[in-house]
């Protein structure tokens, strides 16, 4: 079970990301892409033991690769990833 708080987080990253996007007149895809990334920016909280949080992207990013969801988030980033943060 996903505590509150960490609720509420990921859905004000995901709804920044999505601002973001529109902030930079990025397509409505490109919008809705970055608000998933945001959505699923902590996934590695659900697997990692409260010892190990401080490795949940990694966590993370190996649920990807075992699931292959690695091809729909290197498909988003590269996509994305052409936009800095600034």
């Amino acid at each position: 079970m996903i505590a509150e708080n960490r609720k509420k987080h990921i859905w004000a990253v995901a709804e920044l990301m999505k601002k973001y996007g529109q902030e930079r007149n990025m397509s409505k895809e490109d919008c809705e892409d970055l608000f998933m990334l945001g959505l699923l920016h902590d996934v590695g909280y659900e697997f990692a033991e409260p010892e190990n949080y401080i490795l949940h992207n990694k966590i993370g990013g190996g649920y990807f690769e075992k699931t292959g969801l690695q091809v729909v988030e290197r498909s988003l980033f590269s996509r994305i990833g052409k936009f800095s943060i600034s």
